[in-house]
């Protein structure tokens, strides 16, 4: 069962990186004719191309563990994680900082391509630019699936729970970001 849960987190990291790539790719294809929303742009690049490679290092890692290699699993994946979310990785910062302009990356993208795209491409567009905000949590419920299925003393134990704590506490961030975010606007 526990092989199960890591192969669909195996499988879920795949989908994610792919549907980062299509974000990428949407994003550098809508024209942007005005200044602010041109140095937006590059700005809100810079920030998805670092989310792109941190999510394909973890792609990476989970593809060497959880893959069978001569019919043996290596059964450790917590130390992806908590490798992730090390202060070494810019992980949080390059998450914290797609939270603050993804607002700002809303509106003024839905502003310019409202009537030049249809409805189901702006929610396609909307959806992928939403999607790194609900990964974290995505992340979370793996790693509590992954040590529901752990024993105590399987060598990943200690690990995914320093993961499942170091992502509770992620979490607690972004929500208090997004709090102050909601405030601001409102």
């Amino acid at each position: 069962r526990r092989q199960q849960v890591a192969l669909a987190l195996l499988q879920s990291e795949r989908q994610y990186v792919s549907s980062l790539y299509q974000l990428q790719t949407l994003y550098k294809t809508t024209p942007s004719p005005l200044p602010k929303t041109r140095e937006l742009c590059q700005v809100f690049l810079v920030n998805l191309e670092q989310l792109l490679q941190c999510h394909l290092q973890v792609r990476n890692s989970l593809e060497e563990r959880i893959s069978v290699s001569g019919g043996q699993w290596q059964g450790l994946v917590g130390d992806v994680f908590v490798k992730l979310t090390s202060r070494e990785c810019n992980f949080s910062d390059t998450y914290l900082t797609y939270l603050r302009m993804v607002p700002l990356v809303l509106s003024e993208l839905l502003e310019f391509v409202q009537g030049r795209l249809g409805e189901k491409e702006e929610l396609e567009l909307v959806s992928l630019i939403l999607m790194p905000v609900s990964r974290i949590h995505s992340y979370l419920s793996h790693i509590q699936s992954l040590f529901r299925w752990t024993s105590r003393e399987h060598p990943d134990h200690c690990l995914l729970l320093l993961s499942e704590r170091t992502l509770k506490h992620f979490l607690s961030r972004c929500q208090a970001l997004i709090n102050d975010t909601t405030t601001q606007a409102g």
